[in-house]
C-alpha cells in the first residue's frame, strides 16, 4: 500500500476486470528470397527482416522484378515453337535466372495480403543457392509475430534435390515449439502434368525427397498458376540475349511485309526501318538512364509497328506469367484470417490476377492427390465454370494425423501461442489455489469467447472445451515445490465439411 503523508486528494485505481487472454495476429507472413536490391539510405538490408503492408512499399525498399533475358533458337522437326519469323519457329529459352520473389508478392497483395516481413538473401546478380535460402531461417525465427512463411524462389533452384533440402529446412524451422510457424510449399516443376501411371511426375518426386520429421506444420499446393501479374510494358528490348538475332529477325519481317514498297508505303517502312536501327547493340547493364529510358520508348514504338516483336514479347510475358502459387495462397490465409478467423478452412476461395491453373485437374487426379499412403497430401487447385479458379483443398502434409487439416493446426498454434503469452503475467506469482483460479478462469474465459466466433465445436462451452489445474489433479505436491505450474486444456476442434453427401430418395406413387 502507498504511503500518504501529505494532506490532500489522492486517487487510487481499481481494475474491475480481471487479466485477459488476447488472440494473437494469425496472418502475417515471412517471404525469403532474392530482391534487385538490399539496401537503402545506405544501410544493408541484407538479411535484415523489413515489415511491408503494400507492394509499393516493397519497391520502395527492394526495388522490381529481375532483368530476364531470353535466347531464341531455331525448332528443329517435331517441336513446338513459341514464335514464328519467316515461317520458321523458335523456341524462348530463358538464360537468366527465374527469380520469382518480386512476382510472388504481388500475387500475395492481389489475393488479400495485408502485411508481411520480406528478408532479402542477395540481389539478381547471385545464382540461386540453397545455402543462402536456408541460412536466413534463424533470421525469420526472430520475427515473433509471423505465423506463416514461404520462400518462392526454392523452385528456381536448379534441381528438385536442392528444392528438397530449403523446404525440409523450412518445415524444421516451422515445428519449433517455442514459436510454431507454418509453412507454404510450391511443388518443384509444378507446371508440369501429373499421370496416375508415372511414379516419376512432379508431385511424386516432391513427395519423395520431402522427409521433414513433422509435416503438419506445411501445406503443398499444385498446379502452378497462369497469372496477369506480367504485362508487356514490364518487359524491354534487352529481353533477348542477343540483339543482332532481334535486329536480323526485325529486318527480315520488315522485308517480308514490304518486299517493294510503293510510294504510299515507303513512309511506314521508313518509320519500321529506322526503329530497327535504334536498337542498341550494348548490354542493357551498361546503359545510362537516359539511354534506358529511349530504349523503353523504342520498345513501346516496336509494339505497335511490328507484328513479329509482339508476338515475342507476348511469349515472354505469358512464359514470365507463370507462378508458383505459395503466394497467391498465402494471400488467402491472410484474407480468410482477417474477415473469417483463422478456424476456417482457406479453401474454396477464387484466385484473383490468375487466369487458370497450368494444368486442369479431373476428381481422379485430386483423388491421388488428396489421399496417399505416405499421407503427404497436396492441395489441388482447380477451375470450375461460372466459379473462376479455386483453391480446392485444405488438407497438410500430415493428412494420415490428427492434424489433418490446415484450420485446425494453425487454431491450435495460435491458441497455444495466445494462451503461453497471456500467462507471462502470472510467472513468480505465488503457485496456491488463488493462482491457479484466475489462470483457469483466463483461459476459460478466453476459449468461451473463441467458441463463440465458431472457432470450437460443441453445443454449449462444456462440450467445447476444458481447462484442469490444481494440486493432485493436474500437479503432485513436488511440482508445486519446483516451482511448476501445470494446466491441462482439452479441445474440441472444428473441422471443414470436406465431403458433401446428399441422399435423395424418390417415392413412386403406383
Amino acid at each position: 500500500m502507498p504511503e500518504y503523508l501529505a494532506p490532500g486528494v489522492y486517487v487510487e485505481e481499481v481494475a474491475k476486470l480481471p487479466p485477459s487472454i488476447q488472440a494473437l495476429p494469425t496472418q502475417i507472413c515471412v517471404f525469403i528470397g532474392y530482391t534487385q536490391r538490399h539496401s537503402r539510405d545506405g544501410q544493408s538490408l541484407l538479411l535484415t527482416p523489413q515489415h511491408l503492408s503494400s507492394l509499393l512499399q516493397y519497391q520502395e525498399y527492394f526495388g522490381h522484378d529481375a532483368p530476364h533475358q531470353y535466347a531464341l533458337q531455331a525448332c528443329t522437326t517435331g517441336q513446338v515453337g513459341d514464335v514464328s519469323f519467316a515461317k520458321q519457329d523458335y523456341q524462348l529459352h530463358q538464360v537468366s535466372a527465374n527469380f520469382l520473389l518480386y512476382r510472388s508478392m504481388a500475387l500475395f497483395f492481389s489475393n488479400g495480403g495485408s502485411e508481411c516481413y520480406v528478408i532479402s538473401v542477395g540481389d539478381y546478380t547471385n545464382k540461386p543457392s540453397a545455402a543462402d535460402l536456408i541460412n536466413a531461417l534463424p533470421v525469420a525465427r526472430s520475427i515473433k509475430q509471423a505465423t506463416l512463411c514461404a520462400i518462392p524462389d526454392a523452385v528456381s533452384l536448379p534441381t528438385a534435390a536442392d528444392c528438397a533440402s530449403v523446404q525440409q529446412a523450412l518445415v524444421q524451422h516451422c515445428a519449433v515449439q517455442s514459436h510454431p510457424c507454418f509453412a507454404i510449399l510450391d511443388i518443384f516443376a509444378g507446371h508440369t502434368a501429373i499421370s496416375s501411371r508415372s511414379q516419376h511426375d512432379c508431385v511424386d518426386v516432391f513427395r519423395q525427397l520431402l522427409q521433414a520429421p513433422d509435416l503438419s506444420y506445411a501445406a503443398a499446393y499444385y498446379p502452378w498458376l497462369d497469372t496477369t501479374i506480367v504485362a508487356q510494358n514490364n518487359l524491354s528490348l534487352g529481353l533477348l540475349q542477343n540483339p543482332k538475332t532481334l535486329k536480323k529477325l526485325l529486318s527480315l519481317e520488315l522485308s517480308q511485309r514490304f518486299p517493294a514498297p510503293t510510294k504510299r508505303e515507303w513512309s511506314q517502312f521508313s518509320q519500321i526501318r529506322a526503329l530497327i536501327d535504334e536498337i542498341s547493340l550494348e548490354d542493357v547493364a551498361s546503359l545510362s538512364p537516359s539511354a534506358l529510358l529511349a530504349q523503353q520508348q523504342l520498345h513501346q514504338s516496336l509494339l505497335r509497328v511490328s507484328p513479329a516483336y509482339a508476338q515475342l514479347i507476348n511469349s515472354a510475358v505469358t512464359k514470365l506469367s507463370v507462378l508458383p502459387p505459395s503466394g497467391a495462397i498465402c494471400g488467402v490465409f491472410a484474407l480468410i484470417d482477417n474477415h473469417r478467423g483463422v478456424w476456417k478452412a482457406p479453401a474454396n476461395i477464387a484466385l484473383y490476377a490468375v487466369i487458370k491453373p497450368c494444368q486442369t485437374l479431373n476428381d481422379e487426379q485430386q483423388r491421388g492427390l488428396n489421399i496417399d499412403l505416405s499421407g503427404k497430401s497436396v492441395n489441388a487447385i482447380r477451375s470450375f465454370v461460372g466459379q473462376g479458379v479455386l483453391v480446392w483443398g485444405a488438407r497438410t502434409l500430415a493428412s494420415n494425423s490428427e492434424f489433418t487439416y490446415v484450420n485446425v493446426r494453425r487454431t491450435l498454434m495460435m491458441v497455444q501461442q495466445s494462451i503461453c503469452d497471456g500467462l507471462d503475467s502470472v510467472v513468480f506469482e505465488p503457485n496456491d489455489e488463488p493462482l491457479w483460479a484466475k489462470v483457469r478462469m483466463m483461459i476459460e474465459n478466453f476459449l468461451t469467447q473463441l467458441w463463440r466466433e465458431g472457432a470450437l465445436a460443441g453445443a454449449k462451452p462444456d462440450q467445447a472445451f476444458f481447462v484442469q489445474v490444481g494440486l493432485n489433479l493436474t500437479m503432485s505436491p513436488q511440482d508445486v515445490q519446483a516451482g511448476r505450474l501445470l494446466v491441462n486444456i482439452g479441445l474440441a476442434m472444428s473441422r471443414p465439411a470436406e465431403f458433401t453427401l446428399l441422399r435423395i430418395e424418390k417415392t413412386i406413387n403406383t
